[in-house]
């Protein structure tokens, strides 16, 4: 029995071996296609571009692998995938020993590998940047140091000491001894590591620096863009830091300090360290308000023993205003009025035949701002001059080929739908203490119901023409509201066209909301006046324009005009400066050759800017070059030339679009030089650029939750919203940073063409040209239709219009340029 177990015993012994000598063959087998690996033909494996987080595993192809699969220290990056031979690995941490295993498998699927190691480099940590001693006292002070942006804390050493740790600066010593010497090293931690250290040395004080009153910061000279900072001399201190707690830091030696740049009726803070080599004071601080800005576009209006004055009110609540007067331009003026809270003011107290100047003040929290432009009057008796009657044909501006129509002082002509009817006019001549002359003409109403009885059977646009002597340099025109009401309800069509010389202002009559001009002067409607006036700008103001222009790289190429019309009533004046929806068009003839970038511009004297007015160009009768500028307002207008490229438009496809609405201020680059034209366009971008083609005027009422007073947009996007150009997203929103889409631009572009009075024509059935049309939005398709018919928009292909795609800013210029074009806004 114990013989036969011990065979049984032997036989599993030698099964044993023999299974443990087939493995180890197996194992020795695979050992040696390795050992094979690890000879002298080892295939390479290895990394490179090593960095702190990140290295390139690179290998060479094996003879007989038809996949490889990455692993780091276990973890698999990739799997098998055949005719890899890279891989970045991201991630990493630094300074530690990565270990990478690429495994490979050939045709028959056995498995095989390699391995290698490798260490990532050390994160490099820098030193506290800036460090500095501040509030040095006699027993403390402050240690203050820039932020490290991959430190967690900063631990400070003193003299070779431990002083202790803080999350971020400052760190404050205390405890000190006075007139002693101190040395501070900064050190920024990570965690895991310590930067090398910053170092400073500072000496506490030895006495204490006077205190705030005998110091006594102030500010003097305030105006309401600068000041001066003055203080009483600390004799210790050799050095004062002046600083706003911001932006603003300034070291000086004397005891005086001019800021500049400052913003009209703002509060500002500063504070004053005075130091010497071993030791800073404690802050010393002042607090002041800068003056009002002066208020701007002070009119002055004759009357019969009266001048009404009238400006720009001042923004914001709490004004009041000072007027003053003199008898000499720029002399000495004298307070005539004070407190006075609107921004116009009546002077009964002026004597006919008397030139007066006058300035004005604002007045807020008792600073007083400087003074506003002059304005001068002389008030003299009213005087209704006689209108000669006409003798012969009078040849309006442009050519009239139709049979001429005489009845006393009018002329005029009629193509059978638009009746032209010419009034000649006399008028009365000023003169102005800078030497500037003033014409004006009341217009007879007996000869204007005499127009309008020729007129009021006419269709089409039928036009008076009042045809004033070119012997002013301002130009004024007076109609009775009455009379113009009369127009209205007889001719509403009519056009009102003010020519003098080969300058024009065509005023529809529609454009005059008449009861609310004579409810807001508290009169009648037949008591209010309307008063047109022209004015060739000269002297000073045009030396500042031309300077303006000058510096944006602007070459102006006409004369600069100023049209404006005001209401009048009981000596009281009130601007009329917005038409609504209807474009108001002026002529200007130029002075020089033009090329297609120019355009007609409207200047901003408050903030000396200029920008677009729709603008066309056509030859007059005596072959000059005459601009046609359309606006929905009134302002200061003249026509410039200029060129703008970018960088990045070389070989675009939208290039010659995108120069050519630069060139007319219309689009503008993300920098000075590049457009970005593939960059997606924002709504709240693309509202900004259709209200600037448009020609409107921002608007600072607030309309969507979403849109702050602050944000640069917001003036386009409420003037976009008031002309009804956009309607906004649900619960009162806008979504100004939302990417603007294709249908979106289409209803914004179609609801402009209706504010500037065109209709296009389409319906949604001439989409079905376009396979992609049923996911046209239902709110979308009829503005995708028309500006499809209108040739505003074309589809993405012949086939797609692809209207939820994001716009471009390429596109939305193309799209703007062609609607100006369809608008007759540019040639």
């Amino acid at each position: 029995m114990k013989n036969i177990m011990g065979r049984i015993g032997m036989k599993k012994i030698i099964s044993s071996l023999l299974i443990f000598t087939l493995v180890c063959s197996v194992i020795f087998s695979s050992m040696d296609w390795h050992a094979t690996a690890s000879g002298e033909d080892v295939p390479r494996f290895e990394a490179v571009d090593i960095t702190d987080r990140t290295a390139t595993l690179e290998w060479d192809p094996i003879e007989g692998a038809v996949s490889y699969s990455l692993h780091i220290f276990g973890t698999q990056l990739f799997d098998f995938t055949p005719d890899k031979f890279r891989h970045e690995v991201t991630g990493l941490k630094p300074n530690m020993v990565q270990e990478m295993t690429l495994y490979y498998r050939d045709a028959a699927g056995e498995t095989f590998e390699l391995k290698h190691e490798f260490t990532t480099a050390p994160l490099v940590f820098a030193a506290p940047a800036n460090v500095r001693v501040l509030n040095v006292a006699t027993n403390s002070a402050e240690i203050h140091w820039d932020p490290n942006p991959f430190a967690t804390r900063y631990e400070v050493e003193v003299n070779g000491e431990f002083a202790g740790g803080v999350d971020q600066s400052p760190y404050t010593l205390s405890d000190l001894t006075e007139n002693t010497t101190y040395e501070v090293k900064v050190y920024a931690s990570n965690g895991l590591q310590y930067s090398t250290a910053a170092e400073i040395e500072f000496t506490t004080t030895g006495s204490s620096w006077p205190d705030a009153a005998e110091v006594n910061l102030r500010a003097v000279d305030v105006t309401a863009t600068t000041a001066t900072l003055v203080w009483n001399e600390i004799p210790a201190a050799t050095e004062y830091l002046l600083s706003d707690g911001e932006d603003f830091e300034e070291r000086v030696t004397a005891v005086s300090y001019e800021l500049t740049g400052l913003s009209p009726n703002t509060e500002y803070a500063f504070s004053l360290i005075a130091s010497h080599s071993m030791a800073s004071s404690s802050e010393y601080t002042y607090t002041f308000t800068t003056a009002p800005a002066p208020p701007t576009s002070l009119t002055a209006t004759a009357g019969d023993g009266q001048v009404n004055l009238v400006w720009n009110a001042a923004p914001g609540e709490g004004y009041t205003y000072q007027v003053k007067r003199s008898t000499t331009s720029g002399g000495s003026y004298a307070t005539i009025a004070a407190n006075v809270t609107e921004a116009s003011y009546q002077d009964t107290t002026a004597v006919n035949g008397t030139t007066y100047y006058y300035v004005v003040t604002a007045m807020n929290k008792g600073l007083e701002s400087a003074h506003s432009n002059e304005g001068s009057a002389q008030p003299t008796a009213i005087v209704v001059v006689p209108i000669s009657p006409v003798t012969g044909v009078i040849i309006p501006t442009s050519p009239i080929t139709a049979p001429i129509l005489t009845e006393d002082n009018l002329s005029g002509s009629s193509d059978g739908e638009n009746r032209t009817v010419i009034l000649r006019v006399a008028s009365t001549i000023e003169k102005t203490e800078d030497g500037r002359t003033v014409s004006t003409t009341t217009v007879d109403p007996a000869v204007l119901q005499k127009a309008i009885d020729l007129l009021k059977s006419t269709s089409g646009t039928p036009t008076i023409i009042i045809d004033v002597p070119g012997n002013g340099e301002i130009t004024n025109i007076l109609l009775g509201a009455g009379m113009i009401a009369e127009l209205q309800a007889q001719v509403p069509s009519a056009l009102v066209s003010a020519r003098v010389d080969n300058v024009t202002y065509d005023l529809p009559v529609k454009a005059l909301d008449l009861p609310a001009m004579a409810e807001k002067l508290g009169a009648e409607v037949e008591d209010v006046n309307v008063n047109v006036t022209i004015d060739k700008v000269s002297g000073s103001s045009l030396t500042a324009i031309e300077r303006a222009a000058n510096q944006s790289g602007l070459q102006p190429i006409s004369e600069v005009v100023d049209f404006h019309v005001t209401a009048e009533s009981n000596g009281i004046t009130s601007p009329v400066d917005d038409f609504g929806d209807v474009y108001v068009s002026r002529e200007i003839p130029l002075t020089k050759e033009i090329t297609s970038s120019a355009t007609g511009v409207l200047y901003n004297p408050t903030l000396g800017t200029f920008s677009f007015v729709p603008s066309t160009f056509q030859s007059g009768r005596d072959g000059a070059t005459i601009a046609t500028l359309k606006r929905t307002g009134n302002s200061i207008y003249t026509v410039i030339q200029y060129s703008k490229t970018f960088e990045d438009l070389k070989g675009h496809w939208a290039k010659a679009e995108v120069e050519l609405l630069a060139s007319k201020l219309v689009v503008k680059g993300m920098s000075d030089d590049r457009f970005e034209p593939e960059h997606e366009i924002t709504r709240a971008e693309f509202a900004t650029l259709l209200v600037r083609a448009m020609g409107l005027s921002e608007d600072h009422t607030s309309r969507f939750s979403d849109v702050q007073s602050t944000d640069w947009f917001a003036g386009a996007v409420n003037a976009a919203a008031k002309a009804g150009l956009v309607e906004g997203l649900e619960e009162g929103t806008f979504g100004p940073s939302a990417n603007i889409t294709r249908e979106q631009m289409a209803v914004m572009i179609i609801r402009a063409m209706r504010f500037a009075d065109q209709q296009p024509t389409a319906n949604a059935e001439g989409l079905s040209v376009f396979t992609d049309s049923p996911s046209i939005s239902d709110w979308a398709k009829e503005a995708v239709a028309q500006s499809v018919s209108a040739g505003v928009i074309y589809g993405k292909t012949a086939t797609t219009f692809s209207p939820k795609e994001k716009a471009s800013r390429a596109e939305a210029t193309v799209m703007l340029k062609r609607m100006l074009q369809v608008l007759e806004f540019i040639n």
